[in-house]
């Protein structure tokens, strides 16, 4: 009788075992939601206009969710190249201020470049695979760039610390007053 009851305790606790085993291994596949056939049809319709000179204005949020380290700047964008950022009223050439511009990342500096840096982010996130994650885009519907980004991940209560994405939390970018500049050559 104390054999059968011992068998059953060491038959219950390596069940238990490999069960916590089996569950501490298993990763959970994560999603990224988001409207990809929009995205990208929406990206072919900016680039088929042609625009190479315009200005707009670029809202970053804080990831840190510090509202002090939001920003907003104005690029002026000529030949398809940023040249300008207008921050605060002072305007900073592009190449010539590397510690003002260097807190705009390149890749958000164009129109063009802001739609290549949503699909990185998107694919970084794929990548990542700590949370399920949402990214909702409205877009202009005259100019069809991106008028309102925001990706936020998604965990539930129960998920483990360790599991949830670090540092990063919702993500907010805005453009806002588009204009069409004259191009160089026109003004000659």
């Amino acid at each position: 009788m104390k054999n059968a009851k011992m068998r059953k305790f060491i038959f219950s606790t390596m069940f238990c075992l490999a069960f916590s085993l089996v569950l501490t291994n298993c990763s959970p596949q994560y999603t990224v939601n988001w409207d990809e056939k929009t995205f990208y049809s929406k990206w072919a319709a900016w680039e088929a206009q042609g625009f190479e000179n315009y200005s707009v204005d670029m809202y970053k949020s804080s990831s840190t969710g510090n509202p002090h380290d939001a920003y907003t700047v104005t690029v002026i964008v000529k030949n398809n190249v940023a040249v300008m950022l207008i921050r605060n009223g002072v305007e900073y050439p592009i190449d010539d201020h590397p510690e003002v511009t260097s807190k705009t990342p390149t890749k958000e500096r164009t129109i063009s470049n802001f739609y290549a840096y949503i699909e990185d982010s998107v694919r970084i996130d794929k990548l990542q695979n700590s949370a399920n994650w949402t990214v909702k885009i409205n877009y202009n519907e005259i100019f069809h760039f991106p008028e309102y980004v925001e990706s936020r991940p998604s965990f539930s209560y129960f998920t483990p610390p360790a599991r949830r994405p670090i540092g990063i939390g919702l993500f907010i970018r805005r453009l806002s007053e588009f204009h069409l500049l004259e191009s160089a050559a026109e003004n000659q």
